[in-house]
């Protein structure tokens, strides 16, 4: 503003200057015409008001375009970049300096709306990556992290802003440029992971970026990607023979019935034939079974209440001596969720935990990072933890190996998760996680 005034002075002095020899010499020519007094002195006055005001016009009208432009610049600088000057003559060249500053503001304005639109995507991607992601500043303070890095700590991942790697045990991965595998217990799961050191530049600076991959997940997506494949083929080829089979079984009963042969001739080959069609029946219904793993649809994802969901799970009913609830639960908890898929999770797992011991426990709620249902029972626990959720794998007699496998599978597609484990004092605990409603519907 001082630059400004000290110009406009030197405008007003310059134009007086300009002024002052034509002026000095009207003075002299009023004096030497013969007027009267009166009217040289008006003369000479309103010669002096005109001289000193049109200078006085052209400062203030120079200030006023200098304040125009700073007021534009000072826009710009502070990021509104909805200011624009106005131009009245095109022919002008303050004009043209006017536009130009209006090209201006409207190429950054471009340019920072392409930015925030990138930024925002670039958000949304790293929001959906389950890899734990974490930028450090000069303090080695967090300064960005994903809802992937929250739930490695079991909080929100806006808390982990401003600590220290310190703070939260990474620093030990600094000393490593080379990707690592290691096995390590953080707040919000033990497993295998892989940790890998990259940089960043802020303000001209490198600083330390850090990615931490669940292995665990990365394996286990693999191998159901492994078993699907595996069960396509094996329905293909089985079903493949099994319609012959029991087409056959069903032509050949019907000639034998049509021509009765000896008594025991006709009862054992009936008996034969039937046994035929039957365990080809039974295996046709065991692969249309495994064949659910390999077209598991996506979830219709609704808000749904679990009072809700307790009163439509139909063997809360019928083994309501079974299953005792937990008074406790929040009856007014809402998910968000595909509510067939939930109740038979739901069913699968109180059906597992009655056969191995009643009875059994059901208790619900949830905190700010998740939502989660718990089942326990009265049984000896899991003898072979490490083989719980592989395909055709079951302790039972009369076992598919199918239940936990879908179970898994449904909460996956619900970015949510199931732990088994024994109980200390006796039995077995199922947990079931699901992502709480704001961070579903966000």
């Amino acid at each position: 503003m001082t630059t400004h005034t000290t110009f406009s002075k030197k405008i007003f002095i310059l134009t007086l200057a300009a002024a002052i020899p034509s002026y000095v010499c009207t003075l002299i020519f009023l004096w030497l015409i013969p007027y009267s007094n009166y009217a040289k002195v008006l003369l000479a006055t309103l010669l002096s008001l005109s001289v000193f005001g049109f200078a006085w016009a052209i400062k203030q009208q120079l200030g006023f375009q200098f304040q125009t432009l700073s007021n534009l610049v000072e826009a710009i600088r502070s990021g509104d970049f909805t200011l624009r000057g106005k131009i009245r003559n095109t022919n002008d060249p303050l004009a043209e300096l006017i536009a130009q500053i209006n090209l201006l503001s409207t190429s950054l304005s471009d340019q920072r709306i392409a930015s925030e639109e990138a930024y925002r995507l670039l958000d949304k991607a790293i929001a959906h990556i389950n890899v734990a992601i974490f930028a450090f500043n000069a303090e080695d303070k967090i300064k960005l992290a994903n809802p992937a890095a929250g739930r490695l700590f079991a909080c929100d991942y806006q808390q982990l802003f401003g600590q220290t790697a310190e703070q939260l045990g990474l620093s030990n991965f600094f000393s490593n440029d080379q990707p690592q595998l290691i096995e390590h217990h953080f707040p919000g799961g033990t497993g295998r992971w892989q940790i890998r050191l990259d940089s960043y530049r802020d303000s001209g600076m490198q600083r330390k970026l850090l990615f931490i991959t669940d292995l665990k997940t990365v394996l286990r997506e693999e191998e159901l990607k492994a078993w699907k494949n595996l069960i396509k083929v094996i329905s293909h080829e089985v079903n493949n023979s099994l319609y012959p089979i029991s087409s056959i079984s069903q032509t050949l009963t019907k000639l034998v019935n049509q021509h009765p042969l000896d008594d025991d001739w006709q009862t054992d080959i009936t008996d034969g034939l039937t046994v035929i069609g039957e365990r080809a029946n039974n295996l046709t219904d065991f692969i249309k079974r495994y064949a659910k793993i390999a077209r598991l649809p996506e979830p219709n994802k609704q808000v749904f209440s679990i009072s809700n969901l307790i009163a439509h799970t139909s063997i809360l009913k019928t083994n309501s001596n079974d299953i005792v609830i937990d008074v406790n639960s929040d009856k007014n908890m809402q998910i968000f969720a595909d509510q067939a898929m939930i109740e038979q999770v739901l069913i699968n797992l109180l059906k597992n935990a009655i056969e191995a011991g009643a009875p059994v426990t059901l208790s619900w709620a949830e905190d700010k990072q998740s939502q989660w249902l718990k089942i326990t029972d009265n049984g000896p626990g899991i003898s072979n933890p490490a083989n719980l959720f592989v395909p055709f794998y079951s302790t039972k007699a009369n076992g598919s190996g199918i239940g936990l496998v879908l179970c898994q599978q449904i909460l996956d597609k619900h970015q949510g998760s199931l732990n088994i484990d024994n109980q200390s004092e006796g039995g077995c605990r199922v947990l079931v996680t699901l992502p709480i409603i704001s961070q579903k519907v966000k």
